[in-house]
């Protein structure tokens, strides 16, 4: 699934969250607690052996320019008031 953005500030901490709905085949974005446009998922997320990247996407080398902290991958779909409650947490103090 690919999703694009222009809606993050260099320097700023964002709160990023992606939720797929299964029933509805639909993955929406959350930056900062507001929810982008859903696009279409139609692959299921489940279990596998395989290796998750994160802040990496098509070819080879195109890599996030930042630093992701703080991940956390959730068993079931959060509804859109967990998602508010994440982001509105203070951000964590970077080491």
């Amino acid at each position: 699934i690919h999703v694009e953005c222009n809606c993050f500030t260099w320097g700023d901490w964002t709160h990023v969250a992606a939720v797929v709905d299964e029933p509805t085949a639909t993955l929406t974005l959350y930056i900062n607690g507001v929810a982008q446009t859903p696009v279409a998922a139609p692959q299921s997320i489940g279990p596998h052996q395989g290796t998750l990247f994160m802040g990496r996407w098509g070819p080879p080398g195109r890599n996030l320019a930042g630093t992701v902290d703080d991940v956390a991958i959730y068993s079931r779909a959060l509804v859109p008031e967990e998602v508010a409650l994440l982001a509105s947490a203070p951000a964590p103090n970077p080491m």
